[in-house]
C-alpha cells in the first residue's frame, strides 16, 4: 500500500518544487507526484462559467469526490487514470495519465488539507508556510510565463480571490498538518539543490515509514 503524503500551502509557497525535490531525496523508494490542480472541475460542466469571475481559489472549485475515489484506489494498489487540466482552456483534456505503482504518493495542492475526505486518507500531512510577498512574486512569474496571464489579471485575481481564500481556508488548514515547514527560499528558489523544507519533509517521511514498518 503506498504511503500518502499531503503537501499543502498557499499559491506560490513552493509545493511543486518541494515535491519534485522529494522524488529525488527519497530514492531508492519510488515516489510519484499527484497534483491536486489536475482535479479542478471542468469549466464545461459549470453552468454560467466565466473565468473572469469564477473563484478558482475556493475548495469548491476542486473535484474532491473524484480525487478521494482515486486516492482510495491508489491505497488499494489499483491503477488510476489521472485527469489532465489545462489552465488555458480551464478544462480537462481528453487524454489522461496513468499514475505508476509507487511506494510514496506526494499529493500537492493548495486545498489538500481543506477537505476531510482527503485528510482522512493521508498518512502524513505537511504545510509549507511561506511569506505573502514571496508567494505573490512567484505567482506572478508562474502565471505570466506558463499560464498565459497578463500582470493585470494576475493582480486582480490575487486581490479578489487568492488572498481572501488563503485567509479563509488555506492558512487555517495548517492546523491539520503533522509538520509545518518554511518555504522561504527566495522568489523562485534554486530548484536544483534540496531546500531545507524538502530535507525536513524527507526525514519526516522516512521516520513515519520506519514507525509504520516496526
Amino acid at each position: 500500500m503506498p504511503f500518502l503524503v499531503a503537501i499543502a500551502g498557499g499559491s506560490g509557497s513552493g509545493k511543486t518544487t518541494t515535491a519534485f525535490q522529494l522524488v529525488e531525496l527519497l530514492r531508492p523508494l519510488k515516489a510519484h507526484i499527484l497534483a491536486q490542480d489536475d482535479y479542478y472541475k471542468d469549466s464545461r460542466t459549470i453552468a454560467g462559467f466565466d473565468p473572469a469571475t469564477y473563484n478558482f481559489d475556493s475548495p469548491e472549485a476542486r473535484d474532491h469526490t473524484l480525487l478521494a475515489a482515486h486516492l482510495q484506489a491508489i491505497k488499494a494498489d489499483e491503477i488510476v487514470e489521472v485527469p489532465i487540466y489545462d489552465f488555458i482552456i480551464h478544462g480537462r483534456l481528453e487524454a489522461t495519465h496513468r499514475l505508476p505503482k509507487s511506494d510514496i504518493i506526494l499529493l500537492e495542492g493548495t486545498h489538500t488539507l481543506c477537505d476531510k475526505s482527503i485528510i482522512d486518507l493521508c498518512d502524513l500531512k505537511i504545510f509549507i508556510d511561506t511569506p505573502d510577498d514571496i508567494r505573490l512574486l512567484r505567482r506572478f512569474i508562474r502565471d505570466i510565463h506558463t499560464r498565459g496571464r497578463t500582470p493585470e489579471s494576475v493582480a486582480a485575481q490575487y486581490l479578489s480571490t487568492v488572498r481572501p481564500a488563503y485567509e479563509r481556508w488555506i492558512g487555517p488548514s495548517k492546523a491539520c498538518a503533522d509538520l509545518i515547514v518554511s518555504g522561504e527560499t527566495g522568489v523562485q528558489g534554486d530548484g536544483t539543490l534540496p531546500t531545507r523544507a524538502a530535507s525536513q519533509i524527507a526525514q519526516a517521511i522516512r521516520t513515519a515509514l520506519d514507525h509504520k514498518i516496526n
